[in-house]
């Protein structure tokens, strides 16, 4: 969770930040500056996996963005193998109102 004077520099700058998430810890990936910069990383994310066994995708409030996401991830991995679901409340507490959230399941 960011502070409020990070959260609202952020705001003000428009940069959508990306957290990782390792070891139960989170970490900064990246700052991209706009909501097509952020959607791209997401998307090379998911193509620098080398052996895919399924992705999960998930949205705050914004399902249309969801449903662009799924989409640009067909070529990468087949529609059967991508799940789509809400984040939880308590999640969306943290990551805020219009959050996207990727998880990559590798194959052994």
């Amino acid at each position: 969770r960011i502070g409020k004077a990070q959260a609202f520099l952020g705001s003000l700058l428009k940069v959508n930040p990306i957290v990782g998430v390792k070891d139960g810890e989170t970490f900064p990936i990246a700052r991209p500056r706009n909501r097509a910069q952020a959607m791209d990383f997401l998307v090379n994310f998911v193509k620098g996996v080398s052996r895919i066994e399924a992705v999960a995708i998930e949205d705050a409030t914004t399902p249309d963005d969801l449903q662009t996401l799924a989409e640009r991830l067909k070529d990468v991995v087949p529609p059967e193998r991508i799940y789509r679901s809400k984040v939880s409340p308590v999640i969306g507490t943290h990551v805020g109102p219009h959050a996207l959230a990727v998880a990559v399941l590798e194959a052994e």
